[in-house]
């Protein structure tokens, strides 16, 4: 499967640190000299904008999709897919054709982790199959209670809502990481598994280290 240089995708449930770890990341190539572009979906463009409306961010984290929007995965994919396909023409390969290292914190893995999982997961599969591949998936492994043990930290009051249900949700959320990562690396993408258990410091170097490698190689 052909990948694409420069381009580093960061995976994990909500809590894991994988946006913590995009910007200690960013920082360490930009002191390296790198042009370095870190970017996220939903993104900041119109589809995704509207789709960051919907989902409740603050108080429900990414998994979790307002009801006045829809509860049809297949809808909520094609959604998705949509503000993909408008991220990549407006900010990924703009940055790539400059050769900037492009960071993303998330994108086709959480559609299939997502959207996945409600038997549309063939059809989630199809119209996410013509977006470019990373040259690198770095995904933030955490068990279900550590990341809501971690949520729960930034939110002692507990605004999160019923606790039960924030953690069954990312007990279904992570069962989908899992299938989809398989799935992925099955199809030839370039997965590595981290554990968000690890000192902060010791993942930053490690997925520094690889980026940095994979990068010089390219040039």
């Amino acid at each position: 499967m052909t990948t694409t240089p420069f381009f580093f995708v960061f995976e994990g449930l909500d809590g894991s640190g994988k946006s913590t770890q995009v910007r200690a990341v960013a920082d360490q190539l930009r002191e390296g000299g790198w042009e370095v572009c870190v970017t996220r979906e939903p993104s900041d463009g119109p589809v995704g904008a509207q789709l960051r409306r919907w989902i409740g961010q603050k108080t429900e984290g990414f998994g979790a999709v307002a009801e006045s929007m829809t509860d049809d995965a297949l809808t909520l994919a094609l959604l998705f897919a949509a503000d993909r396909q408008d991220h990549l023409r407006r900010v990924v390969l703009p940055a790539l054709q400059q050769r900037s290292i492009v960071l993303c914190d998330r994108y086709v893995p959480s559609s299939l982790a997502y959207q996945g999982l409600d038997g549309a997961l063939s059809r989630v599969i199809q119209v996410n199959a013509s977006f470019p591949v990373p040259a690198w998936t770095f995904f933030y492994m955490l068990a279900p209670q550590a990341a809501f043990d971690r949520l729960r930290k930034r939110d002692p009051e507990g605004q999160e809502g019923d606790a039960f249900s924030s953690l069954q949700r990312l007990q279904i959320q992570e069962k989908g990481y899992r299938l989809a990562m398989d799935l992925l690396h099955r199809c030839g993408w370039p997965i590595l598994p981290l554990d968000a258990n690890a000192p902060e410091r010791e993942l930053t170097e490690q997925v520094f280290d690889i980026i940095l490698q994979s990068v010089v190689s390219e040039k």
